[in-house]
C-alpha cells in the first residue's frame, strides 16, 4: 500500500446543474444516491487508519450533502485535511461559506464552468455566474485556501481567458485547467466510436498555447494545467516550458496508483468518469487494513490497472521508444475509447502540413 496519498469520497450523485462533459451524467443524478453519515465517517476512519492525509470531499454537488459541516469537522477531529470540490453556487451564502470555515475545511476548489453569463448558461443550463464569482469573493474575505478550476473544450477554449480574469478580479489567486474527457462510449460498451479530433484534442490543445501569454498575465503565473493528452500532440518546447515554469501536472492517479475512489455504497471505483467499474467494495470486500492490503496486491487488481494503464497503451511506441512516458502515461485512458493513436498522430501531421 506504500504510495497512498489521497482519497476521493463522492458523498451525492445529485447536482443543481447539468454541464455538458459532466462525469455524473451517466448517474442520471440520482438524489437517491447518497452516501450515509455513518458510512462516510467509517471511510475516513479507514483512510486516516491507512495514513492518508489528504481528502477530497466531492459529488455530484457535495455542498447539498446535509450532512457536509459536521463531515468537515469530522475530518479535522481525527487529522485529516479536508478538501471540498464545487461548483461553488452554495458558497454565494456568506453564512454558508462561515459554517464550512468555522468546521475546519483546509481548502476549497470552486469549478468555473463558463467564462461568461452566456457561456455559463450553454455550458450548464442556468445562469449562475454572477453567485459564482460572489461566492469567490466569500472564501477569499475568510482567507481560505482556495483555488478556481475549468474545465477547457472547444465550447470555450476562445474566450476562457475572460471568465480568469472576472475571478481574479473576484479575488482569485490560484487557478487549475483542464481538459473535458468522454468516456460515453465506455457507458455505451462500443471502443470504437467515431470522435472528432479536430473539434476536440487538436482544437482544444492549439487554443491553450495561443492563450498562454494571455494566461499568465491574468493569473500572474499562478495556474496549472492538469495535462490528459499525449505529449506528442503538443510541440516538445511547450511542454519543457510548462515544465520548467511548475505550470503542469500530468497522468493522473490510475497511472500512478496512488489514491482511492470511493462511490456513494462505499465501492472503490478507479475513476469518477469509470463510475460502471466497481473495483470492490470497504466492509465486503475489505474492512481491515490488512485486509484491504490482501485486496489491493491481489492478482485481480494488478492485472486491472496493468491492464487500462501499461496493458492499454495507445501505441506500442509510447512504450519502448518515449523517453517521456512515465510522466504522460499516455494521456487520459477516455481518449482511446473515442479514438486511435494513429488517427490522432495522421490529424496533427495534416494540420502541420496546412
Amino acid at each position: 500500500m506504500h504510495g497512498l496519498s489521497k482519497a476521493w469520497i463522492t458523498l451525492n450523485r445529485s447536482c443543481n446543474l447539468r454541464c455538458r462533459w459532466c462525469y455524473a451524467a451517466g448517474t442520471n443524478y440520482l438524489e437517491s444516491e447518497t452516501m450515509d453519515f455513518l458510512l462516510a465517517c467509517e471511510l475516513l476512519d479507514f483512510v486516516a487508519a491507512l495514513e492518508i492525509k489528504e481528502v477530497a470531499l466531492l459529488g455530484g454537488e457535495p455542498t447539498c450533502y446535509d450532512g457536509l459541516t459536521e463531515l468537515v469537522r469530522y475530518c479535522r477531529r481525527i487529522g485529516i485535511n479536508c478538501q471540498l470540490i464545487t461548483n461553488g453556487i452554495k458558497l454565494s451564502d456568506a453564512e454558508f461559506v462561515s459554517r464550512i470555515a468555522e468546521a475546519g475545511v483546509s481548502c476549497v476548489d470552486i469549478s468555473l464552468k463558463g467564462f461568461s453569463a452566456e457561456n455559463y448558461i450553454a455550458e450548464t443550463g442556468s445562469d449562475r455566474y454572477s453567485q459564482v464569482m460572489c461566492a469567490i469573493k466569500n472564501v477569499k474575505s475568510l482567507g481560505l485556501p482556495f483555488s478556481v478550476s475549468m474545465v477547457l473544450s472547444r465550447n470555450n477554449i476562445k474566450g476562457f481567458i475572460d471568465g480568469v480574469r472576472d475571478a481574479a478580479s473576484s479575488g482569485a489567486n490560484n487557478f487549475a485547467f483542464s481538459f473535458c474527457h468522454d468516456f460515453s462510449a465506455l457507458d455505451a460498451g462500443d471502443t470504437n466510436t467515431e470522435y472528432s479530433i479536430q473539434q476536440n484534442v487538436l482544437d482544444v490543445a492549439a487554443g491553450f498555447v495561443n492563450s498562454y501569454e494571455e494566461l499568465r498575465e491574468a493569473t500572474d503565473d499562478c495556474f496549472v494545467l492538469h495535462q490528459t493528452f499525449p505529449f506528442c500532440i503538443w510541440e516538445p518546447n511547450f511542454i519543457e516550458l510548462l515544465r520548467s515554469r511548475s505550470q503542469i501536472f500530468s497522468s493522473c492517479q490510475i497511472f500512478r496508483r496512488d489514491g482511492l475512489i470511493f462511490d456513494t455504497e462505499g465501492r472503490l471505483i478507479p475513476c469518477n468518469f469509470m463510475h460502471q467499474v466497481k473495483l470492490g467494495r470497504f466492509k465486503e470486500d475489505f474492512s481491515s487494513l490488512e485486509e484491504f492490503a490482501s485486496f489491493w496486491n491481489s492478482e485481480t487488481i494488478k492485472q486491472y490497472y496493468k491492464a487500462i494503464t501499461t496493458g492499454s497503451v495507445p501505441d506500442e511506441a509510447c512504450l519502448n521508444n518515449c523517453p517521456s512516458w512515465k510522466l504522460c502515461g499516455g494521456g487520459c485512458l477516455s481518449n482511446w475509447y473515442n479514438y486511435s493513436f494513429d488517427k490522432l498522430q495522421r490529424a496533427k501531421a495534416v494540420r502541420e502540413e496546412s
